[in-house]
């Protein structure tokens, strides 16, 4: 199985939704990982309320920091923002 690692700064938003996409249209052939460099507490609310129109679950998602990310991911997707939500 192949590991993805998407990461940004708050690891809030885009991150976390593409963590979300990955893991419900993977198959079962990846399992995707997100963390941020300066995580927030939460995810953002309208993440959350996005994926929600997708049928994807994100709710109980909470953010993670890059300094606890395995070194099992293969593969990486950074992203980047100058403004956050």
């Amino acid at each position: 199985m192949q590991n993805i690692l998407f990461v940004c700064v708050e690891n809030a938003g885009r991150s976390q939704m593409a963590e979300g996409f990955g893991n419900s249209f993977g198959c079962g052939k990846i399992k995707v990982f997100s963390a941020g460099s300066k995580p927030r507490k939460h995810v953002h609310e309208y993440a959350v309320e996005v994926m929600k129109e997708k049928r994807i679950d994100i709710s109980n998602s909470n953010p993670d920091t890059c300094a606890t990310c395995s070194t099992d991911h293969q593969s990486a997707c950074c992203t980047k923002s100058s403004k956050s939500f």
